[in-house]
């Protein structure tokens, strides 16, 4: 019986935000991180113990020779403080908030943005992501 290990290339994944395919974006990194949590007891022999605490996570990519669509889609959410819905491969990974989308000007190279997504907390859906927090 012979096993066949079967790759997936980079460029052929796929990401998409608030259903556009964003198919300019290179070199996607999905970050996630978890915080320590210090749970050591007098039981743990002289040991330091942990557990996982809250996940950090994000999504960040360079978005080059871009479509309209896919800037005008980024930069919308962005200015407007609109999370939009993010899928990888098709598969829904939950709501997430432009947080970043700053743009170089390069004098010898082509236009791009540095993008920067986190997720949305629970509860806010793409449609109700602009809503304002009240005021504490």
């Amino acid at each position: 019986m012979s096993d066949t290990i079967t790759y997936k290339l980079g460029y052929e994944a796929s990401i998409s935000f608030a259903g556009v395919t964003i198919a300019h974006a290179k070199d996607v990194t999905i970050s996630g991180t978890f915080t320590e949590v210090d749970v050591t007891t007098r039981a743990d022999a002289g040991k330091k113990a942990y557990i996982p605490g809250l996940e950090d996570c994000d999504i960040s990519f360079d978005l080059v020779d871009a479509s309209a669509t896919e800037v005008s889609t980024l930069k919308s959410a962005y200015t407007s403080r609109t999370a939009g819905a993010v899928a990888i491969d098709g598969v829904s990974i939950g709501n997430f908030f432009v947080m970043e989308f700053p743009t170089s000007l390069p004098l010898d190279d082509t236009v791009s943005h540095s993008v920067k997504l986190r997720p949305a907390p629970a509860g806010i859906t793409a449609a109700a992501a602009s809503e304002t927090p009240a005021a504490d």
